[in-house]
């Protein structure tokens, strides 16, 4: 999901399955590693990336990835 997914959001190729996909491993990455750290923290790193990411991957999920990505020039809209 990373290389592939992280790849597929930046030229914009089936960018709500990719989104969806993160949104989901940012999701697991918060309530299974990090929700004993807290936000944030100066010992440790808190969730606050993973949330960034979170929120990120919904605003692609919910707006799309805009007319210049792959999906709208071959038109595969999701």
């Amino acid at each position: 999901m990373e290389f592939f997914g992280g790849l597929a959001l930046v030229v914009g190729l089936a960018t709500h399955l990719a989104a969806f996909l993160a949104a989901i491993v940012m999701v697991g990455a918060i309530v299974l590693a990090k929700r004993h750290a807290g936000f944030t923290r100066t010992d440790t790193t808190g969730y606050e990336f993973e949330l960034a990411v979170l929120v990120m991957a919904l605003v692609i999920l919910t707006q799309g990835a805009g007319p210049a990505s792959l999906d709208a020039r071959l038109g595969l809209h999701m």
